[in-house]
């Protein structure tokens, strides 16, 4: 299972500075700029015995996440909703170890990625992680930013 919505809904909200994020908690699990693949890679309980699958992540007494860096360190941001919606909960494994801009496999790209994050553009499927300034970016990723309905007051770095 992953989550993404299209580069062409949100560019304008991008260019605009974005919007609020939905949630107070900080972590709905939304995506941006391309399409961003976090806490997917399969259905809940089918990827090396994840729990679930529940309908929040209090259900099974876990923390919300966007990304691994909202979770633990012996915890990964993965997906345990039931299918086909989508919930990014932090659950024990092992995280990738993938950085900023090295490619990732779409599909797998969550368990590759050191943020867990692989972010998809027609041409590339590549890491990001999170930044300050375009400069903290590798190169073809240098527009820092964050990614609005993601929940995650967070900037990263995406296709330019």
């Amino acid at each position: 299972m992953r989550r993404h919505l299209s580069i062409l809904l949100l560019l304008p909200l991008l260019l605009l500075g974005g919007c609020p994020s939905g949630d107070d908690d900080g972590h709905d699990g939304g995506a941006g700029d391309g399409a961003v693949t976090d806490g997917g890679g399969g259905d809940a309980g089918s990827d090396g015995g994840l729990p679930g699958p529940y309908t929040t992540c209090d259900e099974g007494g876990l923390a919300d996440c966007f990304s691994n860096h909202d979770c633990q360190a012996s915890e990964v941001c993965r997906d345990v909703g039931v299918a086909p919606d989508h919930l990014p909960c932090c659950v024990p494994g092992v995280r990738g170890t993938l950085a900023a801009g090295e490619a990732c496999d779409p599909v797998e790209g969550e368990t590759q990625c050191a943020s867990s994050l692989c972010l998809e553009d027609t041409a590339a499927a590549r890491c990001t992680d999170r930044c300050v300034a375009d400069a903290d970016c590798p190169t073809g990723m240098q527009l820092c930013t964050e990614i609005v309905f993601s929940g995650s007051s967070d900037r990263w770095c995406l296709f330019e």
